[in-house]
């Protein structure tokens, strides 16, 4: 019995040993597998790490290509650079040479073309028609004066002194009918009188005190370029004449200030960036007040009481179509005569530099053709000009025997002007600038006639 109980243990032994043997033959079975997979694997990591270290030194050769490559990149484009540099310049100046040369023969076209206008126009006249309107024109102007110029004697004047309370308001003269003086002055001659006497030749051979009134005209077609002057470079005062260039003269300045064209001057105070902000900022509004409407004259915000706010822009409509003092007076104040003065010298009218009021009739026809150009042109302001010199005040010279017109007025001390564009398919500019500063329907009825005449003979060219 207690060797069958021996034997069984030891059966039992020999089981759990051979169970035992299995597990762990088992066991080292898959730890060999495992390091044979792990072996696997490690042979492939390798052949990776070889095949990834090729791949880095074949990388690394082209980095290095790549550099060599970006240095020759680099100095061809130095030296491209430096090509389109030298091309550039070349080039440049070629355009340069092509643009003024292209300017100087743009010019001469446009000199050629009025030529060939001027001559097309010449082919068809009637010499003899335009001479005679010619001479018609001269010798109204010269003859027909109804009214002549009367120098006051000491006696006279000291008369007047006691008359007046400033005694700067006494004239040196006086406009007088002329027609008595004229038969003074035949009776005087008698047998001498010669039926071809101007009226100033005829005053003077005739012993009168009394002179013919100095006018000058001005005329000048817009398309064919002919022009034709008489007594065109007698100075006279401008008088209300002037508003028209000098307000043309800044909204010209306007345009380029908005366009950039205009730049502060660094040098002048009155025109620094800040200033010129200011000086061309149209929306702002003036207040009327005792120092800016100082001033006498013509005008319509003289009746307007002080304290009246009125829009900057409207001022410009002001002087333009009412000849407004204060409206002026508040505008030069605004814009001194800087653009003024450039706007003259720009067209060759010297006068005005001397004295802003000077101005003669040929030098008033280059700055009204100029705002004929800016009233086609301009188009900002153009038909601004345009529309209020079209209904400008004192409409009993030009404006009423000339149509399709716009006009600008003078009066004062020696002035009684009117200047004129006419529009068409041949404008033309009508100047006409006398000292009959007297004004009145006889001097308004000899203006006119001179105007109709200017027109008769710009009609005979056609």
């Amino acid at each position: 019995m207690k060797n069958n109980k021996m034997k069984a243990i030891s059966i039992a032994l020999i089981i759990g040993l051979a169970i035992a043997v299995i597990i762990v033959s088992v066991a080292l079975i898959v730890k060999q597998q495992n390091i044979n997979n792990l072996m696997e694997e490690l042979d492939g990591a390798n052949e990776n790490i070889v095949r990834l270290d090729d791949e880095l030194s074949s990388a690394k050769l082209n980095i290095t290509e790549l550099g060599n490559e970006l240095e020759q990149v680099k100095g061809e484009n130095v030296k491209l650079n430096e090509e389109i540099k030298a091309g550039g310049e070349f080039y440049e100046g070629k355009i340069s040479s092509l643009e003024t040369e292209l300017a100087e023969k743009t010019e001469l076209s446009d000199k050629l073309s009025l030529e060939l206008q001027k001559r097309r126009l010449q082919k068809g006249i009637n010499l003899a028609l335009v001479k005679n309107s010619l001479e018609d024109l001269e010798r109204y102007v010269e003859d027909k004066s109804p009214l002549v110029r009367l120098v006051l004697t000491e006696e006279e004047i000291e008369e007047l002194k006691s008359k007046v309370e400033d005694e700067s308001e006494i004239p040196d003269h006086v406009w007088v009918d002329a027609e008595k003086y004229i038969n003074n002055a035949k009776k005087n001659l008698g047998d001498k009188y010669n039926y071809g006497m101007s009226l100033g030749e005829l005053l003077e051979a005739g012993g009168q005190t009394a002179t013919s009134p100095t006018v000058a005209v001005y005329y000048e077609d817009l398309v064919s370029g002919y022009k034709y002057s008489y007594n065109g470079d007698l100075v006279f005062d401008a008088a209300s004449v002037m508003k028209a260039p000098y307000i043309t003269a800044v909204l010209g300045a306007y345009t380029d200030y908005k366009n950039g064209e205009i730049k502060p001057d660094a040098k002048d105070e009155r025109y620094s960036a800040e200033k010129l902000e200011e000086m061309f900022n149209f929306e702002k509004s003036i207040v009327l007040d005792e120092e800016n409407t100082d001033v006498e004259g013509s005008g319509v915000l003289k009746d307007e009481p002080l304290g009246t706010e009125v829009p900057f822009e409207d001022l410009f409509k002001y002087a333009l179509k009412n000849s407004d003092n204060i409206a002026f007076r508040i505008i030069k104040k605004t814009f001194t005569n800087k653009w003024y003065y450039s706007f003259v010298r720009e067209h060759g009218v010297k006068s005005p530099l001397t004295y802003e009021m000077n101005l003669t009739a040929n030098e008033a026809g280059k700055l009204f053709k100029e705002i004929y150009y800016f009233t086609v042109e301009n188009e900002e302001y153009g038909e601004f000009v345009k529309e209020n010199l079209a209904s400008s005040a004192h409409s009993v010279l030009s404006k009423s025997v000339l149509p399709n017109s716009i006009h600008k007025y003078g009066w004062d001390k020696n002035a009684y002007h009117d200047a004129a564009i006419v529009y068409g398919d041949r404008p033309y500019v009508a100047i006409v600038f006398t000292d009959i500063d007297s004004g009145g329907t006889k001097a308004d009825a000899y203006i006119r006639e001179i105007f109709k005449k200017i027109a008769a003979f710009h009609n005979s060219l056609a």
